[in-house]
């Protein structure tokens, strides 16, 4: 199974005009989602010939999995480093909206959660006899961005590295 290492770096910032006062940086990774990133650029890096597609939809699918995954394994660090009073509901959505209350967050919007949860739903439970979801660029990038987003929000200082954009 998969698991998010949280990684804590600080790290000497340059002298300079843009951090005058700040001696080190302070950044948080969280491995799950980079893994998810990864996903997608592999999918995204694929052919669109027709001999490709199942790859390249075992990339997509694997990406949006994997954002969840971060989402649901950064959710439940934060739950227990912030010691939110209770048990941990199993249900994400509630999790989600009881550690947002807890830490006095602005809660996601819950429409989007709902819409891209549907499609991670579709892909881990799909019905009997039904062919495999299919997911597009645009909406494993929409999906991915989502869950950052809302890791983003846990995490201030969350840095997902792509070490295929660095030059």
């Amino acid at each position: 199974m998969l698991r998010t290492r949280v990684e804590h770096y600080s790290e000497p910032v340059p002298k300079g005009k843009w951090y005058p006062q700040c001696s080190m940086a302070r950044y948080t990774r969280l491995t799950t989602i980079e893994d998810a990133y990864f996903f997608l650029h592999c999918g995204m890096s694929t052919s669109f010939l027709p001999s490709s597609e199942v790859r390249r939809q075992r990339f997509l699918r694997g990406a949006v999995l994997v954002a969840w995954i971060a989402v649901e394994e950064g959710v439940s660090n934060q739950w227990r480093e912030n010691s939110v009073p209770g048990k941990q509901s199993r249900e994400l959505y509630r999790k989600v909206d009881l550690l947002f209350k807890h830490l006095g967050l602005q809660a996601p919007n819950w429409r989007d959660f709902d819409e891209h949860r549907r499609t991670r739903n579709r892909i881990t439970h799909p019905p009997a006899g039904a062919a495999d979801v299919v997911v597009t660029d645009d909406q494993a990038t929409e999906i991915l961005r989502f869950c950052s987003a809302l890791l983003s929000v846990l995490y201030t200082d969350l840095l997902v590295w792509k070490e295929w954009e660095m030059g």
